[in-house]
């Protein structure tokens, strides 16, 4: 892969718009070739919830991104199984396209960016990839260690409060998700009965 690259990682259940919006803004802010979305096998944060089958997972980023040249996924945290450590993605992407940490973006949101030092080899992922920072409603970019300040570029993008727990629990109460979703998205959740308790 040439040029360089946004990496967008995350369990995606579902992937709804606001992962959109902010990957689509990312991509031109930091004017990247590719966005390249990497569902989660087992997230080290959400291990307390039972997490939508990969299959469903992948079935619906692939609905959600298909008509975006610039977006794509991949499959390498699934496929290497057990819980999905950022390091370890950002290792072999890094290996696989030949990539500098002033290539290779990893997106990651405001709420996270604060916790960021509790990652599994924090000081490694700096070492592999700038951090693209999606502020929040309510983010402060005083809040993060004053450490990442020369390894983050901070992004403006649009604030959608929407969340796939949020989406998770309207369609088990039976309510509309439609337009939290892109309509591939909706479809495929309706068709196979996806989060309806």
């Amino acid at each position: 892969m040439s040029g360089p690259v946004l990496i967008f990682g995350g369990t995606f259940d579902p992937i709804h718009v606001a992962h959109l919006v902010a990957a689509e803004e990312a991509a031109d802010q930091l004017a990247v070739e590719r966005v390249v979305f990497i569902p989660s096998a087992s997230p080290p944060h959400k291990e307390s919830r039972e997490v939508t089958g990969s299959e469903h997972r992948c079935a619906m980023l692939e609905a959600a991104i298909e008509t975006n040249d610039r977006f794509t996924w991949d499959a390498c945290e699934i496929e290497r199984g057990g819980v999905s450590y950022t390091v370890d993605t950002l290792r072999a992407l890094a290996s696989r396209w030949g990539l500098d940490s002033r290539e290779l973006y990893c997106l990651v949101g405001g709420d996270s960016i604060v916790s960021f030092r509790t990652w599994r080899e924090p000081d490694t992922i700096l070492s592999l990839a700038t951090l693209a920072v999606a502020g929040r409603p309510g983010f402060d970019e005083r809040s993060i260690d004053r450490s990442l300040h020369d390894h983050v570029r901070f992004l403006e993008t649009t604030p959608l409060a929407i969340s796939s727990t949020e989406i998770r629990r309207r369609a088990a109460k039976g309510r509309s998700i439609r337009y939290l979703v892109t309509d591939p998205v909706w479809d495929y959740i309706e068709r196979q009965g996806l989060y309806h308790g």
